[in-house]
């Protein structure tokens, strides 16, 4: 070798030749190699005393020329996929830190991205900096060192948000307390497509305060809608489909939330009856004037009567008869079992033995007629 200009490391093996750049290579130039080691000397010869024809020899012994070109850059490539599936994800925004320089870049897409033409030895460091539409920031970075005439790959994976739908439910008059004797723990709701298609089903529980029960790991950004399939004992079956669509909390959130507050109507029924006087005195007397044994029963205005809750042992109505002796409650009374009785009495009469009811379906009602 007479010269070398491209300043790579030359290495010989028997007829085999070997390049190495180095960092002090330059981007271009030239070897230049002898054919012989030794000076060439004649391949032909004179006769002595005879005219010289020819002189035969290697004017130039170093007519062997390589030309060469350094690459000493290399490229770094960025593979985003969703961590479940492997599929590509586009629109992932990167930041590339390397030799005091920041550079973006956003995933096409074939869910890549690329740094070209980066020096040997550079170590970049790739963050991600904003997520793709539905799914979770991957918050761990990677350093990679480039190579001279390679592409490194690295891959990031992103994990989708996922869901949880929240239900609460409440009494539509009370909030979260129940009447009566009924409980608003124990609904069932079911979480269905909207071609109808039942995908799960909870059963709402007390906690704390409230009742509540959770539709976990579901899609976001994805129509459903929730309806209940048991009510709760004492209230009303709800049919109402409600739509549910848990939008995306952002990329720094792994699970995004909504919640419902579901309220139900509590079953009610009524009493009715009319208060009526019988005093077997005055019977007496009429039967002997008259021979005859008819009923004088009065209809009693101004009778108080007070409906106590055996749930809760306090007074939830009071009513006074009427100039007809009747007094009536519509559908007033929530699911529970009571006690009528008698609080204040006409002068002369008794007050009557209590009565216990209770209200079990929507609409009852109790009628009676009370004498005494």
């Amino acid at each position: 070798m007479s010269s070398n200009t491209a300043g790579v490391k030359v290495e010989r093996n028997g007829n085999k030749v070997m390049l190495t750049a180095t960092a002090s290579s330059n981007e271009t130039g030239s070897i230049n190699f002898k054919r012989y080691s030794v000076e060439p000397i004649s391949i032909a010869y004179a006769k002595p005393g005879s005219q010289t024809v020819a002189w035969l020899m290697d004017p130039d012994n170093t007519l062997v020329k390589l030309n060469v070109k350094v690459i000493k850059n290399g490229n770094v490539k960025i593979k985003k996929v969703d961590a479940d599936t492997g599929k590509a994800i586009s629109g992932v925004k990167f930041k590339l830190s390397y030799g005091g320089r920041n550079v973006e870049v956003v995933t096409n897409a074939n869910g890549e991205a690329d740094l070209k033409d980066i020096p040997h030895g550079t170590k970049v460091t790739i963050q991600e900096i904003q997520a793709a539409n539905g799914y979770v920031l991957n918050k761990t970075s990677q350093t990679v060192t480039v190579e001279a005439n390679q592409t490194i790959t690295v891959t990031f994976k992103n994990k989708k948000q996922v869901g949880r739908l929240d239900l609460i439910k409440e009494d539509k008059e009370t909030g979260n307390q129940p009447q009566g004797s009924a409980r608003l723990e124990g609904a069932v709701y079911g979480l269905f497509e909207t071609n109808g298609q039942k995908l799960k089903e909870v059963t709402l529980k007390k906690s704390g305060d409230k009742v509540t029960g959770s539709f976990e790991n579901i899609q976001i950004m994805h129509d459903y809608y929730v309806q209940e399939i048991k009510a709760p004992e004492g209230y009303n079956l709800d049919s109402t489909k409600y739509p549910v669509n848990i939008a995306y909390a952002g990329q720094d959130k792994i699970v995004a939330v909504k919640t419902m507050t579901l309220k139900d109507q509590v079953i009610k029924g009524g009493v009715e009856f009319v208060k009526i006087g019988d005093k077997p005195l005055v019977k007496k007397v009429l039967d002997t004037i008259t021979g005859k044994a008819d009923n004088i029963k009065l209809q009693l205005e101004g009778v108080e009567f007070t409906i106590t809750s055996k749930t809760t042992e306090k007074v939830v109505k009071m009513m006074t008869t009427n100039k007809n002796g009747k007094a009536s409650i519509g559908k007033t009374l929530p699911y529970d079992s009571y006690v009528m009785e008698e609080t204040k009495t006409p002068e002369g009469y008794l007050p009557i033995e209590q009565i216990e009811f209770t209200i079990s379906e929507e609409e009852q009602k109790f009628f009676w007629v009370i004498g005494r």
